[in-house]
């Protein structure tokens, strides 16, 4: 599951890049770079990932996700 839509624009080599938050009771998480998904949009850049996150009640627990748990 990708969590970008990429979109191509009229001017070249340039992208719109659209986030995809994942949201429940809890708060949401959205990822704002993807090191795996930028390179698959032909995009490669040093940065390996940044997140968004809002945890709406206090003393909630996240459990952290890697590539088997998404």
């Amino acid at each position: 599951m990708s969590r970008f839509d990429f979109i191509p624009t009229s001017l070249s080599g340039l992208k719109l890049v659209q986030r995809k938050v994942i949201e429940d009771q809890r708060g949401f998480l959205s990822r704002f770079y993807c090191a795996d998904e930028f390179a698959e949009a032909g995009i490669n850049k040093p940065i390996a990932q940044i997140n968004h996150t809002l945890t709406r009640k206090r003393g909630t627990v996240r459990r952290a996700f890697n590539g088997s748990n998404q």
